[in-house]
């Protein structure tokens, strides 16, 4: 489906960890960015820009949250964010 590995668990250090090393992980990407005309295509949405793209190429659809106050999508164990806000508000949101 895409060129996007995924990603395992590494190392194991119990029995337990050891049978499930081949389960994939849950990987959440974020990507900041700010929003309006003005932002378009700036180092402001580098993140954000980066995240959209990864999604696009791996055809996952980016829906807006309310609940998590920005656009959320998942596929094959991969979870995309992006903070609906401004660079420097965004630590209020996350």
């Amino acid at each position: 489906m895409s060129d996007v590995p995924m990603m395992k668990k590494k190392w194991s250090k119990t029995e337990e960890e050891e049978e499930t090393k081949d389960e994939f992980l849950l990987e959440l990407i974020v990507g900041l960015g700010n929003y309006g005309d003005e932002f378009e295509c700036t180092w402001h949405n580098v993140g954000k820009d980066a995240v959209e793209y990864i999604a696009e190429q791996l055809g996952v659809e980016m829906k807006y949250d309310k609940k998590a106050n920005g656009y959320t999508g998942q596929s094959n164990g991969l979870r995309f964010y992006v903070p609906k806000g401004f660079m420097n508000t965004l630590g209020q949101i996350t």
